[in-house]
């Protein structure tokens, strides 16, 4: 197990004022059988794929979400996670690759600083058993949507109509005291950039959704005839 420490941990630019980040790397192998043989004929990665959590300090990059309207896939933030490792570097745990923002949330109360935390994940792509690329895909963005207190203050830029509602909370006690706050619902075309410092307090959640195309090359349709 390899120890990471934060103070020599680097995050590039546009997240480099965050106060924490998480990353994975997902992946799952598919096993393709015949009658009368035990063993696979094939086998190879699928969706290999990189997934970050990264909270930072507001004000974060400003992002555009507006769905696709043609066959141009979603624009990408680049990121590299560079980690600060406290013995035997893993090289293999570096990340330096473009993003796709799967949402966005926001928090805010008056005594504290604005934070955003962004849910990113990379373009997902297929291996073979030796670890080459067979083919990427192509990410479609569909409708965002999110709830925000006050767009403006919470990194959020919604368009047509929106929905309004409220909610609070209460203690018994004394003083007893408690929040309210009105709550917006309503399509997103941009994240990022919320309040940092000042007497604001809000918050805000978006989800932004994909659809994945695969990109077959023709070398792969031509391995999957010959084992038909």
């Amino acid at each position: 197990m390899a120890f990471i420490l934060s103070t020599a941990t680097t995050v590039s630019a546009p997240f480099n004022n965050a106060l924490s980040v998480n990353t994975s790397v997902n992946s799952n192998q598919q096993l393709l059988f015949q009658l009368s043989n035990t063993e696979p004929v094939y086998d190879f990665l699928i969706n290999f794929q990189t997934t970050v959590s990264i909270t930072v300090y507001a004000p974060g990059p400003e992002y555009s979400v507006i769905q696709s309207t043609d066959c141009q896939a979603a624009n990408t933030i680049d990121l590299r996670i560079d980690p600060g490792f406290c013995g035997t570097p893993i090289n293999n745990l570096i990340v330096d690759e473009p993003f796709f923002v799967n949402s966005y949330s926001y928090q805010k109360s008056r005594n504290t600083y604005g934070q955003e935390t962004w849910s990113l994940a990379s373009l997902p792509k297929v291996l073979d058993e030796d670890g080459d690329i067979i083919y990427e895909s192509i990410m479609f963005r569909g409708v965002a949507t999110g709830t925000f207190t006050n767009a403006a203050q919470t990194g959020v830029e919604s368009v047509g109509n929106t929905v309004k509602s409220f909610n609070m909370a209460v203690a018994g006690g004394f003083p007893g005291v408690g929040t309210a706050n009105e709550l917006f619902f309503g399509r997103v075309v941009e994240v990022g950039g919320g309040v940092g410092p000042g007497d604001s307090d809000g918050n805000a959640s978006v989800s932004i959704p994909y659809t994945q195309i695969p990109n077959v090359s023709e070398t792969f349709a031509r391995r999957v005839r010959t084992i038909r």
